[in-house]
């Protein structure tokens, strides 16, 4: 599986997916941060990656529908420590079978993992 991680999420995530097996780009080594959040979905489909973000504005299904995305990793957390998102990334590949994500929006919270298609 093939994730982008967006300017907001820290290198260290970038680390974890590789060492599971995954690729991972993120939009800072990319040279395109500052990009829109429509042209980084559309980035993304057109490179087939799921975003991985802490953009909660990538939940709205009504404006990012599942069906037209790779998938979207979204997480919504309070403590937004390398550790913190570290810890939740591993409960999603707990929680989650990562065959899941495509075509999906995934919300991580501390508490739960939603996740939501259309």
């Amino acid at each position: 599986m093939h994730f982008k991680l967006d300017e907001n999420v820290p290198v260290a995530l970038q680390k974890r997916i590789i060492t599971r097996g995954h690729s991972a780009s993120t939009v800072v080594s990319e040279k395109i941060s500052g990009i829109t959040d429509k042209n980084l979905v559309s980035l993304c489909v057109k490179e087939k990656y799921v975003l991985v973000t802490l953009d909660t504005d990538f939940g709205k299904v009504q404006m990012y529908p599942p069906l037209e995305h790779e998938g979207v990793l979204v997480f919504n957390l309070k403590n937004q420590s390398s550790a913190s998102l570290l810890a939740a990334f591993e409960q999603v590949v707990q929680t989650v079978n990562l065959s899941e994500i495509k075509n999906a929006t995934i919300i991580v919270e501390k508490e739960y993992i939603r996740v939501r298609r259309c």
